[in-house]
């Protein structure tokens, strides 16, 4: 099944996004839309609209930029929201896409493979050195439905290996939160585009588990509150009811 036009899809994109954002955004675009398209998979310009497109269906929160190089996107918590993705893209070669640290799930799932020497958990860095538990290493996930020997590049992040992370990504972290830095060329990186929307398909089923439960318990309280409602009228009604007769007897004795 043919993919949509990452292009025809952005229309969306802008919808509730103020003024500053847009502009800086459509600055972006521009200066990337100019760059000299290599000729092969998906251009610069074509990669961002597409994962960007993704990141704002599954947080469809208005989108807060930082400059013109980052993306920050939100979901609703309660009646504040919280910071569920960033895309960073500083024309370097690179997109750069954060996102909570779902790496067990997506293996478990076949969306990655296990890293070749790795555990599939807990993945840092040298289980026997210390210092390098303390940092951010790179490692690569075979991408299950990609080429053979095609890779995608994580970076899990925590506040012990990040203790002080940028600012456009620090509420992802702290709080029992951990994230994962997953870095995609801006050209011809249709694999690992679509391996990365896997993941954030799978980090969004947290809220949207979470959303359906309050809804549940709403639903499961309406009824309730109409209960009571019925109840109290039922209840005047009886008592109305019951006052009328007794009322009817003393007229009739007094009129014998």
């Amino acid at each position: 099944m043919p993919k949509a036009d990452p292009t025809a899809a952005f229309e969306t994109f802008f919808a509730g996004v103020g003024a500053k954002d847009k502009l800086s955004i459509e600055k972006h675009l521009a200066a990337i839309d100019a760059e000299v398209d290599p000729g092969h998979g998906l251009t610069h310009g074509r990669a961002w609209r597409r994962l960007a497109t993704t990141l704002r269906r599954l947080a469809p929160l208005s989108v807060q930029t930082v400059g013109q190089q980052v993306v920050q996107f939100f979901v609703p918590d309660g009646k504040y929201r919280m910071q569920a993705f960033t895309l960073e893209d500083k024309r370097d070669g690179a997109l750069l896409v954060y996102l909570p640290n779902v790496l067990d799930q997506a293996v478990k799932e076949k969306v990655l493979g296990k890293p070749p020497g790795k555990p599939a958990r807990g993945v840092k860095g040298p289980a026997d050195d210390d210092e390098a538990d303390d940092a951010i290493h790179p490692v690569e996930y075979p991408i299950a439905a990609g080429r053979a020997g095609e890779t995608l590049r994580v970076e899990a992040m925590d506040h012990s290996n990040t203790p002080d992370p940028p600012a456009h990504v620090r509420h992802m972290l702290g709080w029992n939160r951990r994230a994962v830095r997953v870095t995609i060329p801006a050209f011809g990186g249709d694999a690992r585009v679509d391996a990365t929307e896997a993941l954030c398909e799978i980090a969004a089923r947290a809220w949207a588990d979470k959303g359906e439960k309050a809804d549940k318990v709403e639903k499961a309280d309406a009824p309730a509150a109409k209960s009571d409602k019925g109840d109290k009228a039922e209840k005047a009604k009886a008592e109305k009811v019951a006052a009328a007769p007794a009322g009817g007897a003393r007229t009739k004795a007094r009129r014998g």
